[in-house]
């Protein structure tokens, strides 16, 4: 009874496992398309911890690294996939769509994490108030910028 409790699962897995095959064999675009849906995930789940920093510099340095590690490294996949799509005879102009459609994920990653460091920039300037009587920041004088005007 337990070599035939064996053979039933492994013909029950086999049995799930033929459809997925055949579906990936027709669809030689499947695999990237589920890239994409991964690296779109990522690059939105990136933007929200870029954007969630505020003006902590710190944080935000080490989210947007960590987000364009993650970002690089679905990338790769995805061209990987995508060659591999093409070899196998995949529609040149859905697989040319699909890549574009990284790049923008990519571009827009990017983008957001310009803005972020625009936006704490401003805020940190903001934030430091002024230094010393006339709210300069340390600008040192020239010659001839005392108030006689005696130039030495």
């Amino acid at each position: 009874m337990n070599e035939k409790g064996v053979i039933v699962t492994v013909a029950c897995a086999l049995a799930a496992a033929v459809p997925v095959t055949a579906a990936a064999a027709a669809d030689p675009l499947a695999q990237s398309k589920a890239d994409l849906a991964k690296l779109t995930a990522d690059a939105s789940a990136a933007k929200s911890a870029v954007v969630a920093d505020g003006s902590d510099r710190a944080s935000l340095r080490r989210d947007a690294k960590k987000g364009l590690f993650t970002l690089k490294a679905d990338w790769k996949l995805l061209l990987a996939d995508a060659g591999a799509a093409r070899k196998a005879g995949a529609d040149r102009t859905e697989l040319r769509s699909l890549l574009q459609a990284a790049r923008t994920q990519m571009k827009g990653f990017r983008s957001a994490v310009r803005a972020a460091y625009t936006q704490a920039a401003k805020q940190n300037k903001g934030s430091n108030g002024s230094k010393g009587p006339h709210g300069s920041k340390g600008k040192p004088s020239g010659r001839g910028s005392h108030d006689d005007e005696s130039g030495g």
